[in-house]
């Protein structure tokens, strides 16, 4: 089952307790403008992509993740997703947001493991 991003980030959105007008600030556009991305009417280019995420506190891979994936499995399926927005680079940067999740990931795991031990 495809991911309806639009909708994904609107239920984020929600359940933060945010409103569009606080993300639309947390990002620098206007809350008219985010209401037209998160409602289907204006282009969801990789810029404002990033700045939604951002502004959610998650990340553009995380977006696109259906609940079931684990992290880091969906490099193939997030580069699909992404063509239509990013056509040919798709595959690199599903990769790199691969990578970074899973470099957030390792570093999480180092600070909770590694905080209370000492060399």
């Amino acid at each position: 089952m495809a991911v309806d991003i639009r909708k994904k980030i609107r239920d984020l959105r929600k359940s933060k307790g945010m409103s569009a007008k606080d993300v639309s600030e947390k990002m620098g556009i206007s809350r008219p403008f985010y209401t037209q991305l998160e409602g289907g009417t204006r282009r969801l280019s990789v810029q404002y992509l990033e700045g939604i995420a951002r502004a959610l506190g998650t990340t553009v891979a995380d977006l696109y993740r259906e609940e079931a994936e684990p992290v880091g499995a969906h490099s193939p399926h997030l580069a699909e997703k992404l063509r239509p927005y990013l056509g040919s680079r798709s595959e690199s940067i599903a990769e790199n947001l691969k990578d970074f999740a899973e470099a957030r990931n390792t570093l999480r795991r180092s600070l909770k493991g590694g905080t209370s031990r000492r060399s």
